[in-house]
């Protein structure tokens, strides 16, 4: 067995995602998987014979983007890592959910991977200090998974900063790519969450239109409309929606103002 320490242990909140069992599996928190099953899927590289203990070993197979993105991490210093919790207005020990979230010298922005449904990291979002979200080229969209899921309810909200709004808060979150974006990346992540309720968090951006200023736009609820009976209908199971409170953006905002003690609401999304 490894002596890394256990970060998580199968169960039905959270199947091991390599066979999907409810039990004995395990994972430690460096992402070395325990499991009894002697075969996986491509997405997964086995390590090894098996155990004493009788596990298999397993690790996410690399797909060239994770070790591309890992690159990043080093350049992350303490420094860093506080400006860019400074600019979202938590504190820095949110960042902890988001392990490889990293820095890129050459283009000074935060580096934020996304991963496919199975967790093998596809996209990689660049954050600046302007507030600025893109994408990297030639890189996918894909969703942004902190390291451990807390028990309880799966929200899936929109991008990276909300995921450690929720985290921070001990709530179980994940981020979509988009409002509408990642239909078939949600339903092969949370086929492996088969016992938790699914809630799909939408955003007050409500905006004028472009061409026409006395149209509201509000991209966040047309999301939501369309993404949640999408995904019902793909898992064939319930997917509840909620809303951050009237005048607050989205639920990063929201637990901003919630920390501060103060109504107060804004600061960049």
């Amino acid at each position: 067995m490894s002596e890394r320490p256990i970060a998580a242990r199968a169960s039905a909140l959270r199947p091991c995602p390599v066979c999907g069992r409810t039990s004995s599996c395990s994972v430690t928190d460096d992402g070395l998987h325990f499991c009894m099953s002697n075969s996986a899927g491509a997405e997964w590289k086995r390590i090894g014979d098996m155990d004493k203990q009788g596990f298999y070993h397993y690790r996410k197979a690399d797909n060239g983007r994770e070790k591309e993105a890992k690159k990043f991490v080093k350049n992350l210093t303490s420094e860093r890592r506080e400006e860019l919790a400074n600019a979202l207005m938590l504190p820095v020990a949110s960042l902890d959910a988001l392990p490889d979230l990293g820095f890129n010298l050459a283009e000074g922005c935060w580096t934020f991977p996304e991963v496919d449904g199975a967790g093998r990291v596809i996209g990689l979002m660049r954050r600046y200090a302007d507030g600025r979200k893109l994408s990297a080229p030639g890189w996918k969209r894909g969703l942004t998974v902190p390291a451990i899921l807390p028990s309880g309810p799966l929200h899936i909200v929109e991008g990276a900063t909300d995921v450690l709004a929720f985290t921070l808060c001990g709530l179980a979150a994940i981020g979509r790519p988009g409002a509408r974006a990642g239909l078939d990346l949600l339903v092969e992540f949370i086929s492996r969450c088969p016992e938790r309720k699914i809630i799909l968090c939408g955003e007050n951006d409500q905006r004028p239109n472009k061409k026409d200023p006395t149209v509201i736009d509000w991209p966040g609820k047309d999301g939501v409309d369309q993404l949640g009976p999408q995904l019902a209908n793909a898992l064939g199971r319930s997917v509840w929606t909620v809303f951050p409170p009237a005048g607050v953006k989205d639920f990063r905002a929201w637990v901003v103002a919630l920390v501060a003690g103060t109504p107060r609401i804004g600061g960049p999304g």
